[in-house]
């Protein structure tokens, strides 16, 4: 226990000091020529690349690519370049450790590059990622989380109206978790500048259902399964899960704390949403908003009853840190309206509550440990 709580607060502060300096520098550029790579931001890329390198047991995932990593065997099943990756490392004779870090770094760097025009958002990115727990995620289900990240960046695409870098980057996507190529409707959905996350009133009642959904663990699984055979081969899932796997992965995923800790946060945004967009007022917030509100419903709808599902609406997740993040940014630079204070201090302690529960039940192991 002492070991986790040292490493993942050492790692929120020393990040987030980066994060702060990095975050300052902008000030002395314009926000469009302000140079990416600052020794800041390489520092905060490599110490979590350290970090999250030298992790080991992060989850029933992380060790299977362990495992593929060390015997080669399975290693065909991955996409292109995930497959070259791993197969680069492992034929120069490089430690796990390294191959683990640079798959962290290209993670966090296609977040960071993806706001890089608005770096005031790194401190509280940094601490979204940590405090909320979001970490945890991305060394276990890695390809997916890559995917993901790599899915935040052409979203900017999307933004600026720009089709065919958007499906490149998809394509990018693709080639270390097939699953991605679901996400090229969403050019068609957002391109026109639209906001489809519905008035606040409404947001809350859907938001309201799903959670309900959730925590009563309805079983959805049970009006989507004939669909289930289809998409298992799609996506060539029938590798890893059969029908009754499946099932079994419904029934047993658990939830606790921090499933409401995460609901509290939806609703608390959702509340000052109006007044985000506001004072953002740029289409890539309302674009990201977009993402995170209708992939909070769907994972939600998804949590308890089919894990599988729930991951391939996984990219999604990776817009409600951002979207935390701005969230966090608004409050703290209004301070001077009252009830702001308040929604700090309560966005903050959930936060601080879902940390916890990671130190708790995901000790931090370094992979000597395991020796």
């Amino acid at each position: 226990m002492a070991q986790t709580i040292f490493v993942y607060c050492t790692a929120t502060l020393i990040m987030y000091l980066f994060a702060s300096i990095a975050s300052m520098r902008t000030n002395l550029h314009s926000e469009k020529t302000a140079p990416f790579w600052t020794g800041e931001v390489l520092l905060m890329l490599f110490t979590f690349a350290t970090i999250f390198g030298m992790r080991y047991d992060v989850g029933t995932d992380h060790l299977d690519y362990l495992y593929c990593y060390q015997t080669g065997v399975g290693v065909e099943r991955y996409e292109p370049f995930f497959q070259y990756i791993t197969k680069g490392f492992k034929s120069a004779g490089i430690h796990y450790t390294f191959y683990f870090g640079f798959l962290a770094f290209i993670q966090l760097f296609f977040i960071l590059y993806s706001i890089r025009d608005e770096r005031y958002l790194y401190p509280s990115l940094i601490l979204t990622l940590f405090l909320g727990g979001f970490f945890w995620h991305w060394m276990n289900g890695i390809r997916h989380d890559i995917a993901s990240c790599i899915y935040v960046f052409a979203v900017n695409f999307i933004v600026d109206r720009k089709p065919l870098k958007f499906l490149l980057f998809i394509l990018l996507s693709v080639c270390f978790h097939k699953t991605a190529i679901l996400l090229l409707p969403t050019y068609l959905l957002l391109s026109n500048g639209n906001d489809l996350s519905m008035n606040r009133f409404f947001q809350l009642v859907l938001l309201a259902i799903v959670s309900y959904l959730t925590i009563t663990e309805y079983d959805v699984l049970a009006a989507i399964f004939p669909a289930i055979e289809l998409f298992i081969a799609l996506f060539s899932y029938e590798e890893t899960y059969d029908i009754q796997t499946m099932v079994y992965l419904g029934d047993e995923t658990s939830f606790g704390i921090t499933l409401y800790t995460s609901i509290l946060l939806d609703a608390l945004i959702i509340l000052k949403s109006d007044k985000m967009k506001s004072f953002y007022n740029n289409r890539r917030f309302t674009v990201y908003y977009n993402l995170y509100y209708w992939g909070a419903v769907v994972l939600q709808i998804f949590l308890t009853n089919n894990l599988l599902f729930a991951r391939v609406a996984r990219p999604f997740r990776c817009f409600k840190i951002l979207i935390i993040a701005y969230f966090l940014y608004y409050l703290y630079k209004n301070l001077r309206i009252k009830s702001n204070v308040v929604f700090l201090a309560i966005a903050v302690g959930l936060l601080l509550i879902s940390f916890v529960s990671i130190i708790v039940h995901y000790p931090f192991y370094f992979y000597f440990d395991a020796q």
